[in-house]
Formats: structure tokens, C-alpha cells, sequence
């Protein structure tokens, strides 16, 4: 007679507890942190005042939040969170007719050093230009452990394509003054 059987009690209390687990998963409070986002699209130099940023609340340990003080680096679309990549804080003023490039740099580079540029070309002559950094390589690490040394350049414009061309083909030296 299987109705005489006890009842399975131990399997309800397990069932029980896994529900009572999986709900404290979800519904426990998640620390969070305040970060800066942008609210409208943000052209690269424009200075990041309350009018273009807004503060939101994400999860702790999500981004590196950042302050909005300064200007933004590259041109921001509206909803980027501001992060020290793409904030530059150090001043360095851009001469209207240059434009800027992301090279990997030499340890110890600062925004507003001098960097001598060295374009090796196809027929193995040489070519050099100069440049000033305007955002330094970050101390931090990339996702394979290496150190990340890119960091952005600011060149005179008539040579922009040069440089890049040369940085593209890996026939560019990066040489910081001191």
C-alpha cells in the first residue's frame, strides 16, 4: 500500500531552502556607487560642466569612476560613462590646426611632454616629427597581464597620415624628452 509511505519531508525542506536561497540572491541590496555619464553627445576638448553630465548609481566594482573635471579627450556620445580615459585633466592646449593619435609610449610619460616621432620608410629612410603627449599611458594593466602603454599624442597636422601610416605598419619609434 504506497499511501502508508511517510511523506517526503526532507525533500520539501530541501526544496524549501533552495527557494528561500535563490530569492535572498536576488532580492539582497547590491552596494552601489555614484558615476558621471554624459547626457548630450560631448565634442573632444569640451569641458565637462554640470550641463553635459549627470550622475547615475551602478553596481560597486563595475566602472572606476571618475570626476568631471576637465575636458573631454575624444568625442563622447550621449550615455558614456566618464572614466580617466576619456577625461584629460592635464591642461595640455592643442594648437588648432593639429590633431591627435593613440601610440603606445614610453614608461614614465606625462601629459605636455615632448615626444620625437621616427617614420621609418619603405625605401629605409628615415623621417621625424615632433609631438607633444596630451594623455599619458594609464598605470594599469590590460587583459592579458601586459602593461598597457598607449597613451595619446598630439602631432602637427600635415604630418598626421605619415605618422599614422607608419604607426599602422609598426615602422614608428616613440622617443620622450625629458
Amino acid at each position: 500500500m504506497y499511501w502508508f509511505a511517510r511523506p517526503p519531508y526532507l525533500r520539501w525542506l530541501g526544496a524549501a531552502l533552495l527557494l528561500v536561497v535563490g530569492l535572498w540572491i536576488e532580492l539582497r541590496p547590491v552596494e552601489t556607487v555614484e558615476v558621471w555619464f554624459t547626457n548630450t553627445d560631448v565634442a573632444e576638448g569640451v569641458p565637462l560642466d554640470p550641463t553635459v553630465v549627470e550622475a547615475r548609481r551602478v553596481p560597486a566594482g563595475v566602472l572606476v569612476p571618475a570626476p568631471p573635471e576637465g575636458v573631454a579627450a575624444t568625442g563622447l556620445p550621449a550615455g558614456t560613462p566618464l572614466t580617466a580615459a576619456v577625461i584629460d585633466t592635464s591642461g595640455v592646449e592643442i594648437p588648432a590646426d593639429w590633431w591627435t593619435i593613440a601610440l603606445d609610449l614610453p614608461s614614465g610619460t606625462t601629459p605636455g611632454t615632448a615626444v620625437l616621432l621616427i617614420m621609418l620608410g619603405d625605401d629605409g629612410s628615415t623621417r621625424s616629427a615632433e609631438g607633444v603627449v596630451v594623455a599619458g599611458p594609464a598605470p594599469t594593466t590590460g587583459p592579458l597581464g601586459l602593461d598597457d602603454r598607449s597613451g595619446v599624442v598630439a602631432i602637427p597636422g600635415q604630418i598626421a597620415a605619415d605618422v599614422a601610416q607608419a604607426e599602422s605598419t609598426g615602422r614608428l619609434t616613440v622617443l620622450a624628452g625629458r
